[in-house]
């Protein structure tokens, strides 16, 4: 059964100004704003400029009260090109009081993450050209969703359930989701009740009153103004936490579970172990190990928090790709690319919004014939699946590339285990592989000993760049 895809997140780092890297033109456009009827309710608006700022908590805008939270929290969206306020009469004001359509609302999401909109367009036709790619991002990776399959309702207010639910798909690994927590909101039901649960126990959102969570009230640009502060107040948080120790994540080329029957008098020499003797801070191997034989992207995501962020170590290192890459009966991949890369850049994002250090690493070349005839003898005929792939190891290969993409991207080390034991084996051919005596004769996919050794020097010598 598919596994159901966690969200990319942000990739800011909490506690810096980030105005140079956010474009101006993904925020609010002021002409989509419309000014509120003048028998709407609203805050006095002071006929004065605000003081000049001399600290923080001070904005340009006549409407927002100094030094108060929502001052804060509107001077950091406008100071970082994320939200904008409008021209009233001679003055300019955020319209703290005012409601938010949900286009506004989802393009100062996708803005405040920095999300990657180069995906498909998710077929809305009722977004203005500035949102479509936003959009298309936020639903593409489970953020948010249309009211119809054509319709965004971008038009529309935007209300506090909706905005919860949304904060709650693109943060929810920031959060406790102990079940200590209790949602006391008799109207949070259905699909609101976890996001409000979560989100309430965590002190970012508070209801109307002690019993109700306004569900269905719209949502004001004030108020989510001081959601989004709060959000960006938790990155904080996590980035200063306290941190040790290593934690490598990935699928059986990190879990070494294979040595048990392989290569037994090695069992405590694993790449892994080798590593944690520098950078492990005294912890037992269930700690630091978190590799899984078997296991895609999306299988680690499902245990990313628990293993990796909860764990709140200094480095990490993540390897994947080869069970991505494996190709099911019907030709295709368990993983797709795109997926794969959203996977990777998801894990990437929460470990940098956490100050935590990551080398990311390509996976082994593949002996094709010991692969193929293991399947062969479990009953299963794969070669002609890779066939117009250029072979097995090429196909795996197609997916190293995606991660040495990602890494530049992201500006993140990378320890190419590919390219290393390609040039230790003189060659990328199933000869000069198994030659080499790199890989192992039962799969052609895992390390042996020797290959280990090679891949635990070059970790430690990545990590020590850090």
């Amino acid at each position: 059964m598919k596994k159901p895809y966690k969200v990319l997140a942000t990739a800011l780092l909490a506690g810096t100004t980030f105005a140079s890297t956010i474009t101006p033109v993904f925020a609010e456009d002021p002409s989509d704003l419309v000014d509120p009827a003048t028998d709407s309710v609203k805050e006095p608006v002071s006929d004065e400029l605000p003081p000049i700022d001399t600290g923080r908590g001070v904005t340009r805008f006549t409407d927002v009260p100094p030094k108060t939270e929502l001052a804060y929290a509107v001077q950091f969206l406008d100071e970082n090109g994320i939200a904008k306020g409008y021209t009233k009469g001679y003055q300019t004001v955020f319209g703290v009081n005012d409601p938010i359509k949900r286009v506004d609302f989802a393009v100062i999401l996708g803005t405040y993450m920095a999300i990657d909109t180069n995906v498909p367009k998710a077929g809305f036709r009722d977004l203005p050209t500035r949102a479509v790619g936003i959009v298309s991002a936020l639903k593409a990776r489970g953020i948010t969703s249309g009211k119809t399959a054509t319709s965004f309702g971008a038009a529309d207010n935007i209300t506090r359930g909706e905005v919860v639910v949304m904060l709650y798909n693109a943060f929810k690994d920031y959060f406790d989701d102990s079940t200590t927590f209790k949602n006391p909101f008799t109207d949070a039901t259905d699909r609101y009740a976890e996001p409000v649960r979560v989100l309430h126990g965590a002190g970012i959102i508070k209801g109307i009153n002690s019993t109700k969570f306004g569900t269905n009230d719209k949502i004001t640009r004030g108020q989510f103004a001081m959601l989004m502060y709060r959000i960006f107040e938790q990155e904080r948080k996590l980035r200063n936490e306290e941190k040790s120790g290593f934690v490598a994540f990935g699928d059986s080329n990190t879990s070494g579970s294979y040595f048990e029957s392989q290569y037994k008098t090695y069992i405590n020499k694993k790449w892994t172990d080798q590593v944690a003797t520098v950078y492990g801070n005294g912890m037992d191997y269930t700690f630091y190990n978190k590799g899984n034989s078997g296991d895609e992207t999306e299988e680690g995501l499902l245990r990313f928090k628990e293993d990796v962020l909860d764990a709140k170590p200094e480095y990490v290192t993540i390897m994947f790709g080869i069970n991505d890459a494996l190709l099911k009966p019907n030709g295709e991949p368990q993983v797709s690319k795109e997926e794969f890369k959203q996977n990777l850049t998801y894990m990437l994002e929460q470990l940098s919004v956490r100050g935590i250090k990551v080398v990311l690493m390509t996976n082994t070349p593949v002996v094709d014939k010991t692969y193929y005839d293991l399947e062969l003898k479990n009953g299963r005929t794969v070669a002609p699946l890779y066939a117009n792939k250029g072979g097995l190891r090429s196909w795996i290969n197609s997916y190293n590339d995606v991660i040495r993409k990602v890494a530049e991207d992201r500006y993140v080390p990378l320890v190419d285990v590919n390219n290393i034991l390609v040039a230790k084996a003189g060659g990328a051919t199933d000869t000069a592989l198994i030659k080499s005596g790199l890989l192992d004769d039962v799969t052609g996919i895992h390390m042996t000993p020797k290959a280990n050794d090679i891949v635990a020097e070059a970790v430690k010598q990545a990590l020590s760049k850090q």
